[in-house]
């Protein structure tokens, strides 16, 4: 465990020096700040972020990290490329998007490279066919998770234009209430929502790192080079 904070000290140090390099030049401050986006504060994206702010990685190496949670992704890269935030954890398709269109965007460090998500669904629905008719909820639309599950739902045979209906919530802790609820009948869920799912008897139709790749954790910057 010691070990493990030790690297995962190292490539914090690395990717925030990196990405300051202009604003140290400048900085008045003794502690510069840096605001970073986040999708929310019990992601799994934000997680090496609060790990990092409780072991006082950020206080020794002279920096103040302010967090934004809950954010949507779209919003998210359009305040990285305004200028709002210094760096955002959104790196996925989004991201990816912005990068391919030309936005000088980039991707300095990745914390996965499989989707940590989980499609959750009631009882009564245990396969994709049972799917059809259903109500399935989603944070935004065309967000990380968003994508990944309309993949997901063509891959294994279903028409999610024709077959069922996608329910934009928004945040995962709202999904989760949602499906404990009934109001929906099955959820994209992460870290912790479908460990809340499960242990409330909710069956795990799929894992999205098992039915498609991504990059769905990480830091991306402005390009300043």
């Amino acid at each position: 465990m010691a070990e493990d904070l030790k690297v995962l000290r190292r490539l914090f140090l690395l990717a925030f020096v990196y990405m300051l390099c202009p604003a140290l030049a400048n900085a008045a401050e003794p502690r510069p700040v840096v605001s970073v986006s986040s999708p929310g504060a019990g992601s799994s994206y934000a997680m090496p972020f609060r790990i990092a702010e409780e072991q006082k990685f950020y206080l020794d190496e002279g920096l103040d990290v302010r967090i934004m949670s809950g954010v949507r992704t779209a919003t998210s890269v359009q305040m990285l490329v305004g200028g709002t935030v210094d760096a955002t954890q959104t790196v996925g398709p989004t991201t990816l998007a912005a990068i391919l269109r030309g936005v000088p965007l980039k991707i300095v460090m990745v914390f996965n490279d499989k989707p940590s998500y989980w499609l959750y669904s009631k009882k009564t629905i245990r396969n994709f066919a049972d799917l059809k008719g259903a109500r399935i909820s989603s944070s935004t639309p065309g967000s990380t998770n968003d994508r990944l599950l309309k993949i997901v739902l063509e891959k294994n045979g279903v028409d999610w234009k024709k077959d069922l209906q996608i329910v934009y919530i928004g945040t995962s802790d709202v999904v989760i209430k949602a499906l404990l609820s009934g109001s929906i009948d099955a959820a994209v869920l992460s870290h912790p929502g479908n460990l809340i799912a499960k242990e409330a008897g909710y069956f795990d139709l799929a894992s999205f790192e098992n039915e498609v790749g991504a990059l769905t954790g990480g830091v991306a910057v402005q390009d300043f080079f």
